[in-house]
């Protein structure tokens, strides 16, 4: 436009000035788009910046913080993005948004729209940046999938995810590398397809040591606590506890993901009442409120299920007053969940699927399939 205008007021082009005037406008135009598209990446750098340090919200406090956020005015309709890249950011800030405030069926409609929208200017994608973020798109909609229960999509996206593993750039092999087992082996765990898992994880160990040094510490300690749930779900608690042990023996990891670190402690605890070491659980009770405590990271949920660790899991003579006492803890843990903040805890281990497995005399991974109404 600014050559455009040179050569009109250089070559002493004649005429009324409309066409001086549809240059200017198409500048105030792309100058407004432009200015909307930095808007837009600063909202999402705000929001991502903000989820990063914070996470998925547990209380109001922390919901109020995210919508404070979202209360922008970009945020209130689709029709305020006026580019490409600004309406990229505004499905991905809603997406991120949902998911965080765990509101999965809206996250998933969010971060469905964001894949089509990449989808449909395929030319785009032969810059980097751009396959950066149809990868991380598509690892995001299939999160927010499965945890809608869209299983049906969850097949076909981890399929498009590890076809791309063929681009030529290393960068973006192993972030194709990361989000695609990490989704599928999260699927399986979630979906209690625990042998499957088991299967995959032989690709996946092969994986990390074709890219050893190159897997960021976050894909590791996830993998890592997939690996536990995987094997629990078979019943294979020594190599459950290997890899609990791994997370908890790297003080590393415990940067990488709090959260992960945190629940790693909780799954232990039960995993050694699996093999039956009851004499060790007293200690690693402490062990695990101190780190919790010094994250600020007990809620009801977790606190209930410590305390019953360490008063009666250990206490318990028969076999009945044990059934007794894991029926009292599902009474109480179900009533915790009704508020919504706490039941995030069952997104990492389905602690109410164990506490039925106990009491009903079940496999674990039978009763996960059955609520998750998938075929194994």
């Amino acid at each position: 436009i600014g050559l455009e205008k040179a050569l009109y007021i250089r070559g002493g082009m004649q005429g009324t000035g409309n066409y001086m005037e549809n240059i200017i406008w198409e500048k105030k135009m792309v100058l407004k788009k432009l200015d909307n598209e930095i808007k837009y990446k600063d909202l999402r750098y705000t929001l991502f910046n903000h989820y990063y340090r914070s996470g998925i919200t547990r209380n109001e406090k922390e919901v109020n913080a995210y919508r404070k956020i979202m209360s922008s005015d970009l945020c209130s309709q689709e029709s305020k993005a006026l580019s490409y890249n600004a309406k990229s950011d505004f499905y991905f800030v809603n997406g991120l948004y949902y998911y965080a405030v765990k509101d999965f069926k809206n996250s998933f409609i969010y971060y469905q729209k964001l894949v089509t929208l990449i989808e449909s200017h395929p030319e785009r994608l032969h810059e980097q940046p751009e396959m950066f973020k149809y990868i991380t798109a598509l690892s995001n909609y299939h999160i927010a999938s499965y945890l809608s229960k869209n299983y049906e999509e969850c097949v076909s996206i981890i399929k498009k995810i590890r076809m791309l593993v063929l681009i030529p750039s290393t960068k973006m092999q192993v972030l194709t590398f990361e989000l695609s087992y990490l989704n599928e082996l999260a699927f399986y765990n979630n979906t209690g397809q625990y042998d499957k898992g088991v299967r995959l994880i032989k690709d996946i160990e092969a994986g990390m040591q074709l890219y050893k040094g190159k897997i960021s510490s976050r894909a590791v300690i996830v993998f890592y606590f997939n690996y536990a749930c995987i094997y629990f779900g078979t019943g294979d608690y020594s190599r459950s506890l290997y890899w609990l042990n791994t997370i908890l023996n790297n003080p590393s990891l415990k940067e990488a993901d709090a959260d992960i670190y945190g629940f790693s402690h909780i799954i232990s605890l039960i995993v050694h009442f699996e093999l039956e070491n009851i004499d060790v659980l007293e200690y690693m009770v402490k062990s695990a409120y101190r780190f919790l405590h010094k994250r600020n990271r007990i809620y009801k949920f977790e606190n209930s299920l410590l305390s019953f660790i360490r008063t009666k899991l250990v206490k318990a003579d028969t076999e009945q007053e044990l059934i007794a006492s894991f029926k009292g803890l599902k009474t109480e843990l179900e009533e915790i969940i009704k508020d919504t903040f706490e039941k995030r805890t069952l997104e990492y281990f389905d602690f109410i699927s164990w506490l039925e497995s106990k009491i009903e005399n079940r496999p674990f991974a039978e009763i996960v399939r059955e609520k998750a109404k998938t075929i194994s």
